[in-house]
């Protein structure tokens, strides 16, 4: 999905922010729900990876965090 097709479901649903802040609100929200940062960068046509970044960075440090103790295995292993 492309950024007019989000933007034009947006319309369609009749959902009252369409612009900016929704869109930026899905890629945060897609990052939270651990989306993949290459495939968001695919999807919005980004050239440079640092441009998706800005997105990543917006969800702090804490969500970096949280991300790197579900994905580590060290830290899995010692769960366990």
């Amino acid at each position: 999905m492309n950024t007019r097709q989000i933007l034009d479901s947006g319309k369609r649903h009749s959902l009252r922010r369409t612009g900016w802040r929704t869109f930026s609100s899905f890629q945060l929200i897609y990052l939270r729900n651990h989306g993949n940062l290459k495939c968001l960068q695919e999807m919005l046509g980004h050239a440079d990876i640092q441009t998706t970044m800005k997105y990543a960075d917006a969800l702090g440090p804490e969500a970096m965090i949280e991300d790197h103790q579900k994905a580590s295995p060290v830290d899995n292993l010692l769960r366990k």
